[in-house]
């Protein structure tokens, strides 16, 4: 939409600058013409030069808009408009002070509204706060009566601009505390006072045109050029922020609205945080970039090294395995334990566990946490593909026996030992992102369900696995020992045989029950 209103704009200003061409060129008032040959020269070049700064600094935005580093596009838009009004001995040979004065005084009532825009925006204020209509309304009547030189209704009127214009700098030295401000104030205070001298006879005519030539081109490309620097600098910052950079930001603001309400403000201090404010919301990342946040959000909460096009996605948002090795384990007795005590008690004694079983966790770096729910903690390996199934179930045992004896020194308040029960197997499974608001990753697939029989139908210090797992293992090595279990009822599933796995020093004790409380997960 900006650029549909950038295009209409810039059409506007070329077809009126077509008109005051056509209308004053030829010309026949040789009092006012730039008769010599030397000063034609020297507006010929000031004008080159100002055409060839404005094209490489248009060519310049174009390529920063276009890598879309660069979102400001009013400097574009400026670049437009000088450059067409930069163009004008491209088709002209000499032209009249009156003809540049009009030219010149149409180019500021196309730019300058743009350029206060552009300080309201990269200082974060309202742009009606400044008044632009003021200055608005002064230039267009200031390119009205220049028409009508050297009559009663222009002298008259010009001293009414004056006041207007002198109004204008007084409401925006209000906002001398924003950035930039005063230079625009300067700008202005600059160009007034060299009107005044004109209309005062102390400098003429061809000097005035001369001094407001050289002077525009300059304060135009150092005006924009400090803005657009700067937000350049601020765009940058806000698209590469992370999320503790904008947890700093939030509680900066926090603590800048508590100290608001619990104190009484002076206008100073009110000048100040107005100040801090205005600054510190600018570094927040636009709508545009929020992508940014949720991708390094998400990859923060989901245990899993998802490809961006996955986390951004609203749909198939899963990737298909052909196989994985599963594990789940969970608390022997952990419905009684949650009866005989308390809701703290179970969570600091679930939180004990959980940091015990993470930390044992980072050895293995083929692995992954998934989720825990309840008592209830699930690992897999290798989503990432890191190495193959065979080493992958290595690690997978390894950790199991890691999980047992973490345990072993843990108690309950009535001095109960903790123990628990292990299930590992392996097979296709389908993982990705499932819900919007609070997204989750999911393990999805039969083998997660065979894996959570398995561990349900474990013993107390025991690792449970599939056949599939157990073929695995005997043709790996010899590092363990296994029992075998005929004709267990998995449910939903059915009778299938499985195997303890112990380590090869490890006495096989298999006399202990079977715990049911959880049988149906």
């Amino acid at each position: 939409m900006r650029l549909f209103y950038i295009f209409i704009a810039s059409v506007t200003y070329y077809q009126l600058d077509n008109v005051i061409n056509d209308i004053f060129y030829p010309s026949n008032k040789i009092d006012n013409h730039l008769e010599i040959n030397s000063d034609i020269e020297l507006f010929k070049n000031i004008y080159y030069f100002s055409f060839l700064l404005f094209t490489f600094f248009f060519c310049y935005s174009i390529h920063r808009y276009h890598l879309n580093k660069y979102k400001m596009i009013h400097n574009i838009y400026i670049c437009i408009i000088y450059l067409k009004y930069s163009s004008i001995y491209f088709f002209r040979d000499s032209l009249t002070i009156e003809h540049q004065e009009i030219r010149k005084i149409l180019m500021w009532l196309f730019t300058t509204p743009v350029m206060l825009n552009m300080l309201t925006s990269i200082n974060k204020i309202n742009f009606t706060d400044i008044y632009p209509h003021i200055h608005t309304v002064n230039t267009f009547l200031y390119l009205i009566i220049s028409f009508f030189p050297n009559t009663r209704f222009y002298q008259f009127t010009k001293f009414v601009l004056y006041a207007m214009n002198g109004y204008y700098i007084y409401q925006l030295s209000k906002f001398t505390y924003y950035r930039y401000t005063r230079i625009f104030i300067g700008i202005w205070s600059l160009f007034g006072s060299v009107v005044l001298l004109k209309d005062i006879g102390i400098i003429d005519n061809k000097t005035t045109v001369l001094f407001n030539l050289i002077s525009d081109i300059l304060a135009k490309f150092m005006v924009v050029n400090l803005i657009s620097e700067f937000e350049d600098q601020r765009e940058e910052i806000s698209a590469n922020m992370d999320i503790q950079s904008l947890q700093l930001i939030t509680t900066i603001l926090k603590n800048i609205d508590d100290f608001k309400e619990s104190n009484r403000i002076s206008k100073t201090c009110e000048k100040t945080m107005n100040y801090l404010i205005n600054n510190i919301k600018g570094l927040i990342p636009k709508k545009e970039e929020h992508d940014l946040l949720k991708i390094e959000l998400l990859k923060k909460i989901l245990p899993y090294d998802l490809e961006d096009k996955f986390l951004l996605s609203n749909v198939n948002r899963y990737k298909k395995h052909d196989n994985i090795c599963v594990l789940f384990t969970d608390i022997v007795s952990y419905s009684k334990i949650s009866h005989e005590f308390d809701e703290q008690v179970i969570y600091q004694l679930l939180n004990e566990i959980y940091i015990r079983f993470d930390f044992l966790l980072r050895r293995y770096k083929n692995l992954q946490k998934i989720e825990t729910i309840g008592d209830s903690y699930m690992v897999v390996g290798d989503l990432t593909n890191i190495v193959n199934i065979e080493e992958s179930i290595q690690s997978m045992v390894s950790f199991a026996f890691d999980l047992i004896d973490s345990v072993k020194t843990l108690k309950t308040p009535n001095g109960e030992e903790i123990q628990i029960r292990i299930g590992i197997h392996n097979g296709p499974v389908v993982v990705g992102i499932l819900g919007m608001d609070v997204p989750r990753l999911c393990v999805i697939g039969n083998t997660v369900n065979m894996t959570s029989r398995l561990e349900s139908t474990s013993k107390p210090s025991k690792i449970q696995i599939s056949e599939s797992i157990y073929s695995i293992l005997l043709s790996q090595n010899n590092m363990y020992q296994y029992k075998k279990r005929k004709n267990i009822l998995l449910k939903n599933i059915g009778v299938v045989n499985t195997f303890f796995v112990y380590k090869k020093d490890d006495k096989m004790d298999d006399d202990s029950p079977v715990h049911s409380e959880d049988f149906s997960i």
